[in-house]
């Protein structure tokens, strides 16, 4: 049965177009060109503006990214540049510190060998005079004991 053929089916089921008549190409090249602009107009051109934007924007993050890694490398030379001079600085400070411990331990030391020098000199002063006494007490002691030993042994 020909769907054509019959009014009652022809108007329920139109297939003129899928019928190819000479404009049935014509219509169908217009259709899609109005499809393929509202399509521009309504999809690609939103999509593609969002995806170049989401570019733009991740482009954007990368070089703020890069400025931060150089920002980073930067201070982290000049924190590595102060910890240099700030090491060499304490190795001059420690090095005074030990010069100065030295001279003051020298100085230490020259005073106390200088105080025992000078006991030592006021003792051996001491001592002799104290074996000066005691020579001439002995002398006088001896003398006193030989003249009573010669009275006694001459006189007994």
């Amino acid at each position: 049965m020909d769907y054509r053929s019959s009014e009652f089916y022809r108007n329920i089921f139109d297939y003129d177009i899928l019928f190819m008549d000479i404009n049935t190409p014509l219509y169908i090249f217009v259709l899609v060109l109005i499809v393929m602009f509202f399509m521009q107009k309504l999809l690609f051109k939103p999509v593609q503006r969002t995806l170049d934007a989401r570019e733009a924007h991740a482009d954007a993050l990368h070089q703020r990214t890069r400025q931060h890694h150089a920002e980073i490398e930067r201070l982290t030379k000049d924190y590595n540049d102060r910890l240099d001079e700030v090491r060499a600085e304490v190795a001059l400070v420690r090095q005074e510190a030990r010069r100065d411990a030295e001279r003051t331990v020298a100085g230490i030391l020259d005073r106390a060998r200088q105080q025992i020098d000078a006991d030592l000199k006021s003792a051996m002063a001491d001592l002799d005079v104290q074996v000066t006494q005691t020579r001439a007490e002995l002398s006088q002691r001896a003398t006193s004991l030989a003249d009573e030993a010669v009275t006694r042994v001459l006189g007994a």
